[in-house]
């Protein structure tokens, strides 16, 4: 019995060194590719250039939150859609959905712990005091990115985008971008608002 209660005390006093793992799991993106003719990178759930690569889960999350890695934040300027091709004839959407134009910059952080975050307002904070006012925490379904049904090429971009901006439309699941953001590790980022799948409130 003296040895169970030592050992309790033991327990107790060192409870405090214990790392707290919370489980929860966040949805992340990664960078696919650059496109230098027009300064931009497509940015979405998974990087098809590797055969090896994994897919985001914008559901149930896919990486723990207690993973530092670099926050994916965006400053939207409402920057008309750059002339670029899309390939493909899509899936559930149109393919135009899945190459939508974010209307803006992106830009990383350095790596961070997803968790450390209680709510969307202080992703966004970290954001901003990283890289400037104006910049948000990015997200790929919903409010951004952007796209029009029709739109590739010359269709819809520069001031024919800016002229049609009541059709815009909410993509998912990949954007187009201006940025050139590092390609070595996936991002934290905001998920779908109807889904559980952030690390912080929404």
């Amino acid at each position: 019995m003296a040895f169970l209660r030592i050992l309790c005390l033991l327990v107790i006093s060192n409870i405090h060194h214990v790392k707290v793992v919370t489980g929860k799991l966040g949805v992340t993106a990664v960078k696919d590719y650059h496109t230098a003719e027009f300064g931009i990178d497509y940015i979405g759930c998974r990087d098809w250039t590797n055969p090896k690569g994994m897919d985001c889960n914008p559901y149930q999350g896919d990486t723990n939150c207690d993973t530092e890695l670099p926050m994916l934040c965006i400053r939207v300027d409402h920057s008309p859609r750059p002339p670029y091709i899309i390939y493909g004839n899509g899936a559930a959407m149109p393919a135009a959905n899945y190459y939508g134009w974010s209307g803006g910059h992106v830009s990383t952080t350095l790596p961070v712990k997803a968790a450390r975050f209680r709510n969307r307002a202080e992703a966004n904070r970290f954001c901003a005091e990283a890289l400037g006012q104006e910049w948000e925490v990015a997200g790929i379904w919903g409010a951004q990115p952007h796209w029009i049904p029709g739109m590739n090429g010359t269709k819809y971009a520069g001031t024919e985008w800016t002229a049609n901006k009541d059709k815009l439309l909410g993509g998912g699941w990949s954007f187009y971008t201006y940025g050139n953001v590092r390609n070595d590790t996936r991002f934290w980022i905001q998920g779908p608002l109807d889904q559980s799948s952030t690390c912080w409130e929404q």
